[in-house]
């Protein structure tokens, strides 16, 4: 229940109220009740696979159509995707026939810690000590160094970057090799290992430890949409955040997330979506001065929240 001037309104937490849209696509129920599905696209954007076990498990591949509209199918043969299963490993999905195939990464040390991403060319990897710090591995020369101070929350390479979500809530961006820190944007902290950053490098997605998502602009920081989950259809985690997979579209125009045992929802986050969003977080119609409160860029002409 929340209330906002005269209005009362009730919200059904077992479903999006409208703002997210269930693609019909249930998630296979995971052995380990904690880790969460896999979400992996193609290179080419045009697969996706969904899988509720580890990457090792095997997916059901869908077709992605524009705006992440999904359909069951089968891909050609050569389609890969490409999934970091932590610890050394990374696993190739064949997008035809949803197997995939552990490859272990040379060089990839053990340092006692609790998990490890490699890079996508496989030539780097990250990995998290027992205290939560994170060092930077280069797999060629195995030379190592510490990446930064202070216990992570989260880590993602992309193709130009290294993300790296601290506990304390700054969110900071290096350089592929972790030599130098480029930026940091500070944040509230309570965030999951959840990360996810769009294919275009513009926007990130972080999960908190209430369920609340925030996709804010990589360039200047500014939260461009935020909006909690609903309720887990399958609580058998005694965390359901930290068993929930995020993911852009290849076109940018949404987000996916998904739960073991649950469905895969997919969030408009351009245009009318935002919109949609805004008015979900104010519980009424909106105003200029709320989207700025809920949103922070500038409004939109129409901020109706009809239809």
């Amino acid at each position: 229940v929340s209330a906002s001037g005269s209005t009362l309104a009730v919200w059904n937490l077992n479903s999006t109220a409208g703002v997210g849209h269930d693609t019909g696509i249930q998630v296979a129920t995971s052995g380990e009740i904690s880790t969460p599905p896999v979400l992996a696209f193609s290179p080419d954007g045009h697969w996706l696979a969904v899988s509720g076990e580890s990457p090792a498990g095997k997916a059901a591949i869908y077709r992605s159509g524009l705006g992440g509209n999904l359909t069951r199918t089968n891909a050609p043969v050569g389609e890969t995707a490409v999934a970091d299963g932590g610890g050394g490993y990374v696993y190739d999905i064949n997008m035809r026939t949803g197997t995939s195939t552990p490859q272990t990464v040379p060089g990839m040390p053990h340092y006692g810690g609790e998990t490890g991403t490699v890079s996508p060319d496989r030539t780097a990897a990250v990995i998290q000590n027992e205290d939560g710090g994170l060092r930077y591995v280069n797999l060629r020369t195995r030379a190592s160094h510490v990446l930064g101070s202070g216990p992570a929350a989260a880590w993602i390479f992309t193709r130009n970057m290294l993300l790296v979500q601290r506990r304390s809530g700054a969110l900071q961006e290096w350089n592929p090799a972790g030599t130098h820190l480029l930026k940091s944007v500070a944040g509230t902290g309570n965030y999951t290992p959840q990360l996810a950053v769009s294919p275009g490098e513009t926007m990130v997605a972080r999960l908190n430890e209430s369920g609340t998502i925030t996709i804010a602009d990589l360039a200047n920081g500014d939260t461009i949409a935020s909006f909690s989950l609903p309720a887990p259809q399958v609580d058998l985690a005694a965390d359901p955040w930290l068993a929930t997979a995020l993911i852009f579209t290849p076109d940018n125009q949404a987000l996916l997330t998904a739960e073991s045992g649950g469905d895969v929802i997919r969030w408009d986050i351009a245009g009318p979506g935002l919109v949609k969003l805004a008015c979900y977080r104010a519980g009424g119609n909106l105003t200029a001065a709320k989207w700025h409160e809920y949103v922070q860029t500038s409004p939109p002409a129409n901020l109706s929240c009809l239809g």
